[in-house]
């Protein structure tokens, strides 16, 4: 099963992500699931970079694709203009991963942590 953690300031933005497991779904290589979760939490990353600019040391992630591991975190040192920038990029991962929960909720868990 694929665990998706979205964690929240008291602001409720989201300030970081973490993804853990495989769907199980189907064969590795044909798991439609895992691919949709993993396609849209990489791309997150990669258009933190190339579409909003965002500086490499304002943020934090590791990437393990055979484990199944994502963690991004956004730096308390990131410019306000480009933390708001990020915001509706991590935004349209949330709904896209909740999409995803809502029809395969056998395979994709969704929760919620502050810090």
């Amino acid at each position: 099963m694929v665990k998706v953690i979205f964690y929240k300031d008291l602001d409720d933005k989201i300030v970081r992500y973490k993804i853990k497991g495989h769907a199980d779904y189907d064969d590795y290589g044909k798991d439609i699931v895992c691919a949709a979760v993993s396609v849209l939490a990489q791309n997150t990353i990669m258009s933190m970079f190339q579409v909003i600019d965002i500086d490499k040391e304002s943020v934090e992630y590791k990437i393990d694709d055979k484990t199944g591991f994502l963690d991004f975190k956004l730096k308390e040192n990131i410019d306000s203009e480009k933390f708001m920038q990020a915001q509706i990029l991590l935004k349209s991962l949330e709904v896209g991963v909740v999409s995803i929960a809502n029809s395969y909720p056998k395979h994709v868990t969704l929760n919620y942590e502050g810090v």
